[in-house]
Protein backbone atom coordinates (compact mmCIF):
# COMPACT_ATOMS: atom_id res chain seq x y z
CA UNK A 1 0.00 0.00 0.00
CA UNK A 2 1.40 3.89 -1.02
CA UNK A 3 0.09 4.47 2.93
CA UNK A 4 2.94 2.35 4.23
CA UNK A 5 5.62 2.77 1.56
CA UNK A 6 5.50 6.02 2.58
CA UNK A 7 5.55 6.36 5.78
CA UNK A 8 8.99 5.90 8.06
CA UNK A 9 8.87 2.95 9.88
CA UNK A 10 10.67 4.46 13.11
CA UNK A 11 13.31 6.78 13.62
CA UNK A 12 15.78 4.65 14.45
CA UNK A 13 14.78 2.13 11.50
CA UNK A 14 15.64 5.03 8.75
CA UNK A 15 18.84 6.34 10.35
CA UNK A 16 19.79 2.93 9.78
CA UNK A 17 21.76 1.01 6.92
CA UNK A 18 19.87 0.32 3.56
CA UNK A 19 19.13 -3.33 3.72
CA UNK A 20 17.99 -2.37 7.51
CA UNK A 21 15.73 0.02 7.00
CA UNK A 22 14.41 -2.31 3.35
CA UNK A 23 13.94 -5.16 5.68
CA UNK A 24 11.93 -3.03 8.24
CA UNK A 25 9.89 -2.01 5.24
CA UNK A 26 9.00 -5.79 3.69
CA UNK A 27 8.34 -7.15 7.34
CA UNK A 28 6.38 -4.49 8.03
CA UNK A 29 4.02 -4.94 4.80
CA UNK A 30 4.57 -8.68 4.62
CA UNK A 31 6.54 -8.64 1.31
CA UNK A 32 9.29 -11.25 1.54
CA UNK A 33 11.82 -9.56 -1.53
CA UNK A 34 12.65 -6.13 -2.40
CA UNK A 35 15.28 -4.10 -4.13
CA UNK A 36 16.66 -0.71 -2.91
CA UNK A 37 19.10 1.63 -5.36
CA UNK A 38 20.11 5.06 -5.58
CA UNK A 39 20.88 4.47 -9.69
CA UNK A 40 24.57 3.29 -8.63
CA UNK A 41 24.66 0.73 -5.80
CA UNK A 42 21.57 -2.04 -6.25
CA UNK A 43 20.88 -4.35 -3.11
CA UNK A 44 18.61 -6.97 -3.53
CA UNK A 45 17.00 -8.33 0.07
CA UNK A 46 15.09 -11.28 1.14
CA UNK A 47 13.05 -10.70 4.68
CA UNK A 48 10.69 -13.48 5.15
CA UNK A 49 8.27 -13.03 8.48
CA UNK A 50 10.02 -14.40 11.25
CA UNK A 51 12.89 -15.78 9.34
CA UNK A 52 16.61 -14.30 8.91
CA UNK A 53 16.92 -11.89 6.12
CA UNK A 54 19.71 -11.55 3.72
CA UNK A 55 20.89 -9.15 1.01
CA UNK A 56 22.78 -9.14 -2.16
CA UNK A 57 24.27 -5.71 -3.48
CA UNK A 58 25.86 -4.73 -6.81
CA UNK A 59 27.90 -1.26 -8.20
CA UNK A 60 26.49 -0.05 -11.44
CA UNK A 61 30.12 1.45 -12.05
CA UNK A 62 31.77 -1.83 -12.03
CA UNK A 63 29.62 -3.68 -14.59
CA UNK A 64 31.30 -2.90 -17.39
CA UNK A 65 34.90 -4.13 -15.95
CA UNK A 66 33.36 -7.00 -13.98
CA UNK A 67 30.62 -8.50 -16.79
CA UNK A 68 30.08 -11.51 -14.44
CA UNK A 69 28.79 -9.53 -12.08
CA UNK A 70 26.44 -7.87 -14.24
CA UNK A 71 25.19 -11.21 -15.68
CA UNK A 72 24.17 -12.54 -11.80
CA UNK A 73 22.12 -9.26 -11.45
CA UNK A 74 20.20 -10.01 -14.95
CA UNK A 75 19.46 -13.49 -13.69
CA UNK A 76 18.56 -13.36 -10.66
CA UNK A 77 15.96 -10.04 -11.06
CA UNK A 78 15.54 -10.36 -14.77
CA UNK A 79 11.72 -10.25 -15.78
CA UNK A 80 12.03 -13.62 -16.98
CA UNK A 81 13.48 -14.94 -13.23
CA UNK A 82 9.65 -13.76 -12.35
CA UNK A 83 7.20 -14.73 -15.49
CA UNK A 84 9.63 -17.44 -17.77
CA UNK A 85 10.44 -19.97 -15.57
CA UNK A 86 8.83 -22.83 -13.62
CA UNK A 87 6.98 -21.89 -10.38
CA UNK A 88 10.30 -24.18 -8.46
CA UNK A 89 12.60 -22.02 -10.41
CA UNK A 90 11.25 -18.67 -9.62
CA UNK A 91 13.31 -16.50 -7.06
CA UNK A 92 11.23 -17.05 -3.94
CA UNK A 93 11.25 -20.82 -3.99
CA UNK A 94 14.86 -20.69 -5.19
CA UNK A 95 15.57 -18.95 -2.16
CA UNK A 96 13.66 -21.57 -0.04
CA UNK A 97 15.40 -24.46 -1.07
CA UNK A 98 19.20 -22.14 -0.59
CA UNK A 99 17.94 -21.61 3.05
CA UNK A 100 16.67 -25.81 3.55
CA UNK A 101 20.85 -26.72 2.38
CA UNK A 102 21.73 -24.43 3.88
CA UNK A 103 19.99 -25.92 7.09
CA UNK A 104 21.25 -29.22 5.71
CA UNK A 105 25.11 -27.99 6.05
CA UNK A 106 24.65 -26.73 9.53
CA UNK A 107 23.08 -30.13 10.94
CA UNK A 108 25.64 -32.14 9.18
CA UNK A 109 28.61 -29.77 10.77
CA UNK A 110 27.35 -30.13 14.08
CA UNK A 111 26.77 -33.91 13.90
CA UNK A 112 30.29 -34.24 12.32
CA UNK A 113 31.67 -31.63 15.21
CA UNK A 114 29.93 -34.10 17.50
CA UNK A 115 32.19 -37.13 15.97
CA UNK A 116 35.14 -35.00 16.50
CA UNK A 117 34.65 -34.82 20.05
CA UNK A 118 33.58 -37.86 21.01
CA UNK A 119 36.86 -38.82 19.19
CA UNK A 120 38.73 -36.75 21.37
CA UNK A 121 37.73 -37.74 24.04
CA UNK A 122 38.69 -41.41 23.10
CA UNK A 123 42.17 -40.47 22.55
CA UNK A 124 42.68 -38.44 25.88
CA UNK A 125 40.60 -41.49 27.54
CA UNK A 126 43.27 -44.10 25.84
CA UNK A 127 46.22 -41.97 26.91
CA UNK A 128 45.31 -41.26 30.08
CA UNK A 129 44.51 -45.59 30.53
CA UNK A 130 48.27 -46.24 29.30
CA UNK A 131 49.55 -43.87 31.54
CA UNK A 132 48.08 -45.84 34.69
CA UNK A 133 45.61 -42.70 34.83
CA UNK A 134 48.09 -40.48 35.92
CA UNK A 135 47.72 -37.90 32.78
CA UNK A 136 44.02 -36.57 33.83
CA UNK A 137 44.02 -37.24 37.27
CA UNK A 138 41.15 -34.62 39.20
CA UNK A 139 39.65 -33.98 35.82
CA UNK A 140 36.23 -34.62 36.18
CA UNK A 141 34.01 -36.23 32.96
CA UNK A 142 31.91 -33.25 32.63
CA UNK A 143 35.52 -31.21 32.36
CA UNK A 144 37.34 -33.01 29.86
CA UNK A 145 34.16 -32.42 27.92
CA UNK A 146 34.05 -28.92 28.24
CA UNK A 147 37.37 -28.90 27.13
CA UNK A 148 37.16 -31.02 24.08
CA UNK A 149 34.34 -29.15 23.21
CA UNK A 150 37.02 -25.60 23.39
CA UNK A 151 39.20 -27.54 21.06
CA UNK A 152 36.42 -27.79 18.61
CA UNK A 153 35.20 -24.40 19.00
CA UNK A 154 38.92 -23.26 18.78
CA UNK A 155 39.34 -25.11 15.30
CA UNK A 156 36.54 -23.53 14.20
CA UNK A 157 37.11 -19.53 15.26
CA UNK A 158 40.60 -20.19 13.37
CA UNK A 159 39.21 -21.50 9.74
CA UNK A 160 36.97 -18.43 9.84
CA UNK A 161 39.89 -16.74 10.54
CA UNK A 162 42.23 -17.86 8.32
CA UNK A 163 39.60 -17.87 5.34
CA UNK A 164 38.65 -14.70 5.87
CA UNK A 165 42.35 -13.29 6.09
CA UNK A 166 42.36 -12.30 9.22
CA UNK A 167 45.36 -14.11 10.63
CA UNK A 168 48.57 -14.41 8.92
CA UNK A 169 47.49 -16.93 6.27
CA UNK A 170 49.80 -17.02 2.94
CA UNK A 171 52.69 -15.92 4.83
CA UNK A 172 55.26 -19.22 4.56
CA UNK A 173 56.64 -19.05 8.55
CA UNK A 174 52.43 -19.32 9.63
CA UNK A 175 51.40 -21.71 6.69
CA UNK A 176 54.09 -24.23 7.36
CA UNK A 177 53.84 -24.56 11.53
CA UNK A 178 51.11 -22.44 12.89
CA UNK A 179 47.92 -22.55 10.37
CA UNK A 180 45.13 -24.94 10.79
CA UNK A 181 44.08 -24.59 6.64
CA UNK A 182 47.46 -26.09 5.46
CA UNK A 183 47.75 -28.51 8.44
CA UNK A 184 45.19 -31.12 7.35
CA UNK A 185 46.84 -31.05 4.00
CA UNK A 186 49.76 -32.04 5.58
CA UNK A 187 48.21 -34.94 7.28
CA UNK A 188 46.54 -35.96 4.69
CA UNK A 189 49.84 -36.39 2.23
CA UNK A 190 51.13 -38.66 5.18
CA UNK A 191 47.90 -40.64 5.51
CA UNK A 192 47.68 -41.34 1.70
CA UNK A 193 51.58 -41.69 1.03
CA UNK A 194 51.68 -44.34 4.34
CA UNK A 195 48.16 -45.00 4.98
CA UNK A 196 46.43 -43.23 8.42
CA UNK A 197 47.57 -45.77 10.77
CA UNK A 198 51.48 -44.27 10.55
CA UNK A 199 49.94 -41.20 12.03
CA UNK A 200 49.13 -43.19 15.06
CA UNK A 201 53.06 -43.19 15.70
CA UNK A 202 53.28 -39.48 15.91
CA UNK A 203 52.22 -36.47 18.14
CA UNK A 204 53.44 -33.37 16.72
CA UNK A 205 50.17 -31.77 14.94
CA UNK A 206 48.42 -31.83 18.24
CA UNK A 207 51.43 -29.74 19.50
CA UNK A 208 51.53 -27.46 16.77
CA UNK A 209 47.35 -26.95 17.48
CA UNK A 210 48.36 -26.24 20.88
CA UNK A 211 51.27 -23.23 19.73
CA UNK A 212 48.69 -21.91 17.61
CA UNK A 213 46.11 -21.76 20.31
CA UNK A 214 49.22 -20.06 22.49
CA UNK A 215 50.11 -17.70 19.21
CA UNK A 216 46.82 -16.51 19.04
CA UNK A 217 46.18 -15.58 22.38
CA UNK A 218 49.26 -14.57 23.49
CA UNK A 219 50.49 -12.61 20.47
CA UNK A 220 53.52 -13.61 18.65
CA UNK A 221 56.72 -11.05 18.22
CA UNK A 222 59.52 -12.14 16.41
CA UNK A 223 61.49 -10.65 13.21
CA UNK A 224 60.06 -13.28 11.14
CA UNK A 225 56.54 -13.15 11.81
CA UNK A 226 54.18 -10.73 14.10
CA UNK A 227 51.18 -11.35 15.34
CA UNK A 228 48.44 -8.98 17.56
CA UNK A 229 47.59 -11.16 21.24
CA UNK A 230 43.76 -11.38 20.50
CA UNK A 231 43.61 -12.51 24.54
CA UNK A 232 40.16 -13.82 25.31
CA UNK A 233 38.31 -16.48 27.52
CA UNK A 234 38.18 -19.10 24.41
CA UNK A 235 42.07 -19.66 24.39
CA UNK A 236 43.17 -18.67 27.63
CA UNK A 237 45.68 -21.86 27.85
CA UNK A 238 45.35 -21.66 31.53
CA UNK A 239 41.52 -22.30 31.17
CA UNK A 240 42.22 -26.59 30.46
CA UNK A 241 46.36 -26.58 31.75
CA UNK A 242 45.66 -30.74 31.72
CA UNK A 243 45.29 -30.47 27.67
CA UNK A 244 48.77 -29.11 27.59
CA UNK A 245 50.04 -31.59 30.30
CA UNK A 246 50.17 -28.95 33.29
CA UNK A 247 48.94 -29.97 36.86
CA UNK A 248 45.10 -29.21 36.91
CA UNK A 249 43.47 -28.73 40.46
CA UNK A 250 39.99 -26.72 40.57
CA UNK A 251 40.43 -23.06 42.27
CA UNK A 252 39.42 -22.31 45.64
CA UNK A 253 36.61 -20.05 44.88
CA UNK A 254 35.60 -22.42 42.46
CA UNK A 255 37.60 -21.55 39.11
CA UNK A 256 39.54 -24.22 37.85
CA UNK A 257 42.77 -23.56 36.97
CA UNK A 258 46.18 -24.98 36.62
CA UNK A 259 49.46 -25.07 39.45
CA UNK A 260 50.74 -22.10 37.93
CA UNK A 261 50.72 -19.90 34.72
CA UNK A 262 51.12 -20.97 31.08
CA UNK A 263 53.98 -18.46 30.74
CA UNK A 264 55.98 -20.12 33.61
CA UNK A 265 55.03 -23.86 33.98
CA UNK A 266 56.57 -26.10 31.89
CA UNK A 267 54.36 -27.79 29.54
CA UNK A 268 54.31 -31.50 28.63
CA UNK A 269 51.27 -31.83 26.00
CA UNK A 270 48.97 -34.92 26.16
CA UNK A 271 49.87 -37.63 23.56
CA UNK A 272 46.77 -37.07 21.17
CA UNK A 273 48.26 -38.61 17.90
CA UNK A 274 48.05 -36.98 14.39
CA UNK A 275 45.95 -39.47 13.03
CA UNK A 276 42.98 -38.40 15.81
CA UNK A 277 44.26 -34.77 14.45
CA UNK A 278 43.26 -35.65 10.87
CA UNK A 279 39.95 -36.65 11.99
CA UNK A 280 39.64 -33.32 14.13
CA UNK A 281 40.39 -31.42 11.24
CA UNK A 282 38.60 -33.25 8.25
CA UNK A 283 35.48 -33.24 10.27
CA UNK A 284 35.58 -29.31 10.20
CA UNK A 285 37.02 -28.66 6.91
CA UNK A 286 34.62 -31.41 4.89
CA UNK A 287 31.16 -32.18 4.74
CA UNK A 288 29.79 -35.75 3.95
CA UNK A 289 27.19 -34.81 2.26
CA UNK A 290 24.55 -36.76 -0.37
CA UNK A 291 27.91 -39.38 -0.44
CA UNK A 292 30.65 -37.41 -1.17
CA UNK A 293 32.96 -35.34 0.80
CA UNK A 294 32.78 -31.46 0.00
CA UNK A 295 34.90 -28.82 1.06
CA UNK A 296 33.04 -26.31 3.73
CA UNK A 297 33.34 -22.68 3.23
CA UNK A 298 34.16 -20.88 6.37
CA UNK A 299 33.82 -17.43 4.54
CA UNK A 300 30.17 -18.10 3.98
CA UNK A 301 29.31 -19.58 7.34
CA UNK A 302 27.51 -16.89 9.65
CA UNK A 303 27.86 -16.65 13.17
CA UNK A 304 23.98 -17.83 13.01
CA UNK A 305 25.74 -21.34 11.93
CA UNK A 306 28.21 -21.22 14.08
CA UNK A 307 26.15 -20.73 17.46
CA UNK A 308 23.71 -23.79 16.02
CA UNK A 309 26.58 -25.81 15.69
CA UNK A 310 27.51 -24.65 19.60
CA UNK A 311 23.97 -25.03 21.18
CA UNK A 312 23.95 -29.13 19.49
CA UNK A 313 26.73 -29.48 21.69
CA UNK A 314 25.55 -28.34 24.72
CA UNK A 315 23.26 -31.29 25.43
CA UNK A 316 25.70 -33.58 25.78
CA UNK A 317 28.49 -34.84 28.19
CA UNK A 318 31.11 -37.07 29.46
CA UNK A 319 30.96 -40.21 32.05
CA UNK A 320 32.58 -42.78 32.62
CA UNK A 321 31.53 -46.03 31.61
CA UNK A 322 30.19 -48.11 35.60
CA UNK A 323 30.02 -50.93 33.06
CA UNK A 324 30.33 -51.86 29.57
CA UNK A 325 28.18 -49.78 27.24
CA UNK A 326 27.96 -49.97 23.77
CA UNK A 327 26.94 -47.33 21.13
CA UNK A 328 24.05 -48.21 18.99
CA UNK A 329 23.04 -47.54 15.20
CA UNK A 330 20.17 -44.77 14.80
CA UNK A 331 18.67 -41.57 14.33
CA UNK A 332 19.51 -41.08 17.98
CA UNK A 333 23.08 -43.05 18.49
CA UNK A 334 22.40 -44.26 21.76
CA UNK A 335 25.10 -45.37 24.30
CA UNK A 336 23.21 -48.18 26.32
CA UNK A 337 24.96 -50.33 28.68
CA UNK A 338 25.50 -53.87 27.44
CA UNK A 339 23.27 -55.52 30.48
CA UNK A 340 20.10 -53.53 29.87
CA UNK A 341 20.46 -54.45 26.35
CA UNK A 342 20.68 -58.47 27.59
CA UNK A 343 18.18 -58.03 29.89
CA UNK A 344 15.35 -56.49 27.04
CA UNK A 345 16.22 -59.14 24.71
CA UNK A 346 15.18 -61.80 27.56
CA UNK A 347 11.46 -60.55 27.24
CA UNK A 348 11.33 -61.88 23.85
CA UNK A 349 11.92 -60.78 19.88
CA UNK A 350 9.13 -58.68 19.69
CA UNK A 351 9.56 -56.76 23.08
CA UNK A 352 13.36 -56.28 22.24
CA UNK A 353 12.30 -54.76 19.19
CA UNK A 354 9.92 -52.18 20.20
CA UNK A 355 12.82 -51.45 22.76
CA UNK A 356 15.38 -50.40 20.18
CA UNK A 357 13.00 -48.64 17.92
CA UNK A 358 12.57 -46.07 20.89
CA UNK A 359 16.36 -46.31 21.93
CA UNK A 360 17.34 -45.22 18.52
CA UNK A 361 14.54 -43.78 16.71
CA UNK A 362 15.43 -45.94 13.52
CA UNK A 363 12.68 -48.67 12.52
CA UNK A 364 15.06 -50.88 10.54
CA UNK A 365 14.31 -54.81 10.35
CA UNK A 366 16.30 -55.65 13.68
CA UNK A 367 15.57 -59.22 13.46
CA UNK A 368 18.16 -58.99 10.75
CA UNK A 369 20.73 -57.36 13.21
CA UNK A 370 20.65 -59.82 15.59
CA UNK A 371 22.98 -62.65 16.22
CA UNK A 372 24.50 -61.68 12.57
CA UNK A 373 27.80 -64.19 11.85
CA UNK A 374 30.82 -62.01 11.71
CA UNK A 375 33.64 -62.17 9.35
CA UNK A 376 37.55 -62.50 10.50
CA UNK A 377 38.53 -58.90 9.74
CA UNK A 378 34.87 -57.72 11.79
CA UNK A 379 35.19 -59.88 14.52
CA UNK A 380 39.03 -59.13 15.27
CA UNK A 381 38.04 -55.64 15.38
CA UNK A 382 35.24 -56.26 17.52
CA UNK A 383 37.61 -58.27 19.98
CA UNK A 384 40.03 -55.35 19.85
CA UNK A 385 37.40 -52.87 21.12
CA UNK A 386 36.97 -55.12 24.13
CA UNK A 387 40.14 -55.08 24.95
CA UNK A 388 40.81 -58.77 23.81
CA UNK A 389 38.94 -59.71 26.69
CA UNK A 390 37.16 -63.01 25.58
CA UNK A 391 34.30 -63.03 28.11
CA UNK A 392 33.04 -59.43 26.95
CA UNK A 393 33.55 -60.18 23.36
CA UNK A 394 31.29 -63.04 24.24
CA UNK A 395 28.81 -60.78 25.41
CA UNK A 396 29.25 -58.42 23.09
CA UNK A 397 29.07 -60.82 20.04
CA UNK A 398 25.23 -61.32 19.54
CA UNK A 399 24.87 -57.49 19.36
CA UNK A 400 27.65 -56.93 16.98
CA UNK A 401 24.92 -55.89 14.29
CA UNK A 402 23.74 -53.09 16.12
CA UNK A 403 26.68 -51.65 17.06
CA UNK A 404 27.92 -48.26 15.30
CA UNK A 405 31.04 -47.79 14.05
CA UNK A 406 33.33 -44.93 14.62
CA UNK A 407 35.05 -42.47 11.98
CA UNK A 408 38.07 -44.76 12.63
CA UNK A 409 36.36 -48.08 11.53
CA UNK A 410 36.34 -49.02 15.12
CA UNK A 411 33.02 -50.30 17.06
CA UNK A 412 31.78 -48.22 19.27
CA UNK A 413 32.27 -50.62 22.53
CA UNK A 414 33.12 -48.76 26.07
CA UNK A 415 34.60 -50.61 28.43
CA UNK A 416 34.26 -50.35 32.32
CA UNK A 417 35.79 -47.28 33.66
CA UNK A 418 36.52 -45.34 30.26
CA UNK A 419 35.00 -42.20 29.15
CA UNK A 420 32.29 -41.57 26.55
CA UNK A 421 29.85 -38.79 25.07
CA UNK A 422 26.23 -39.09 25.54
CA UNK A 423 23.23 -37.37 25.90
Amino acid sequence: PQQKLTKPVSGRAWKASPDTRMTQLLRDTGIPLGVITNGEHWMFVCAPVNETSGYASWYATLWLEEQDTLAAFRTLLGMHRFFGVAEAETLLPLLKESASQQQEVTDRLGYQVRSAVEILIQSLDRADQDYGRELLKNVPEAVLYEASLTVMMRLVFLFCAEERELLLLGDPLYDQHYAISTLVAQLQEAADEHGEEILERRLDAWNRLLSTFRAVYGGVSHDRMRLPAYGGGLFDPDKFPFLEGRPYSPSPSGRKRGEGSWTDTPANPLPVNNRTVLHLLRSLQYLELHGEAQRLSYRALDIEQIGHVYEGLLDHTAKRATEPVLGLIGKKEPEVALAELEKQREKGDESFFKYLKEQTGSTRKWANAIDQELNRNDANRLRAACGNDEDLFARVLPFAGLIRIDTFGRPVVVRKGSVYVTA
